[in-house]
């Protein structure tokens, strides 16, 4: 395991560093970049419709680098196997990196050459969870992540199927990776939001126990499974009706008991419990955009990937950041402003549509720049704490 005594700069001792760092740069510059290219500021220099580019670059890569900042390091701990770094964490980053450079470029290199490059990260980042995962006796639970991340990997490959002209399957594949990273979060939030509520409040002298339906633990992640099945390969059909408002209603039931009301004085709590209520909401908007064209299907879209994705993503980055560095569980005024961002561009993205359809280009226009504020927030308070030692000389 590596140490930090030796050197100031740690931002490879341990997945979490680097691959934080990069998803923060990436959420505070893929939204710009395609405002810019969406409203003809910028000239698009890839191939194929900058959509589809703009929701491939959001998933597959601003969300899979936190994903794998997570994975990697929640397994060191579950496994109480060595951190992944040094020259395997640089290579890891580097193949994330070039893939994002290859998906930008991807109109002055051929579709294999793109695919290649942007295809590395995630079949690395599964033999990298996959090592310790199955070297040491562990819950099917947790080996469950294998499988969410070879979702992801089939995703991404029905994305570039696409793009090399073999078939119309970018957007099942963009859906498909969008709920393999929703059944992760709804996974890790089962997980971490009730017992990070129960020791938040605690701190601030509020007693709290959570309340879980078992019936509803045993649905509720087979729910966004059959709901992200029907929408990547059924879209806008009964059965996606269906499955989105019963899957949202049973996660904003689940997410009910663990407390959210009690949150306030503790933003590193009332951001994830905001987040997975998107989730819950999402879930049920794109149910109803499949019954009626009043909900707009962008709108559902939005709902899962700024509200749901966005908040929990930099939540749990916040969080185990700070945990991770030997620092206290206190989140910076600029980092509260942060969550506050997000959930404004959650607000605006989602709703402005709805309500003022007339007025949706400026809502567009506030959402991505709350969300690029937010997200550039990220990165300039948690740039030092991602790249300097942990404070208290331990390793990670």
């Amino acid at each position: 395991m590596p140490t930090t005594s030796h050197t100031n700069f740690a931002l490879f001792q341990s997945a979490f560093r680097p691959l934080f760092l990069l998803a923060g740069v990436a959420a505070a510059t893929i939204v710009p970049v395609w405002l810019g290219i969406h409203y003809g500021i910028l000239a698009w220099p890839g191939s194929g419709m900058p959509l589809a580019w703009h929701g491939h670059e959001m998933i597959y890569g601003f969300a899979a680098a936190a994903l794998g900042g997570f994975l990697l390091t929640a397994v060191a701990n579950w496994t109480a196997t060595p951190f992944l770094s040094g020259p395997p964490l640089m290579a890891l980053a580097g193949v994330w990196v070039l893939g994002r450079i290859a998906m930008l470029l991807s109109g002055l290199l051929s579709p294999w050459l793109i695919a290649l490059a942007d295809i590395l990260y995630l079949p690395g980042l599964m033999m990298a969870v996959a090592r310790p995962l199955l070297r040491v006796d562990q819950p099917n639970r947790n080996r469950l992540f294998l499988v969410l991340l070879g979702v992801l990997v089939a995703g991404n490959l029905l994305v570039h199927g696409e793009l090399a002209g073999f078939a119309p399957t970018a957007q099942a594949g963009i859906r498909l990776g969008l709920y393999g990273l929703l059944t992760a979060m709804a996974i890790i939030g089962g997980r971490i939001i009730p017992s990070f509520t129960i020791n938040g409040l605690r701190m601030i002298r509020v007693p709290f126990q959570p309340t879980f339906r078992p019936w509803v633990e045993r649905i509720a992640v087979p729910a966004v499974i059959l709901t992200g099945l029907a929408d990547a390969f059924l879209p806008d059909t009964p059965a996606v009706a269906v499955l989105g408002i019963g899957a949202g209603a049973i996660h904003l039931l689940r997410l009910s008991g663990w407390g959210g009301w009690k949150t306030g004085p503790v933003p590193l709590l009332w951001v994830l419990h905001f987040g997975y209520g998107w989730l819950g909401l999402g879930l049920m908007l794109r149910g109803l955009a499949a019954l009626t064209p009043l909900v707009p299907g962008s709108a559902a879209l939005h709902a899962l990937a700024v509200g749901a994705a966005g908040m929990l993503i930099l939540g749990v980055m916040t969080r185990a950041a700070l945990g991770h560095s030997g620092r206290s569980l206190v989140p910076a005024r600029t980092v509260v402003i942060a969550y506050g961002l997000i959930l404004v561009a959650a607000v605006f993205r989602v709703f402005g549509p709805i309500v003022w359809p007339d007025w949706s280009g400026p809502a567009i226009l506030i959402s991505g720049a709350a969300w690029t504020l937010g997200f550039a927030a990220f990165v300039a308070v948690y740039a030092p704490i991602l790249w300097k030692p942990r404070i208290d000389g331990q390793p990670g």
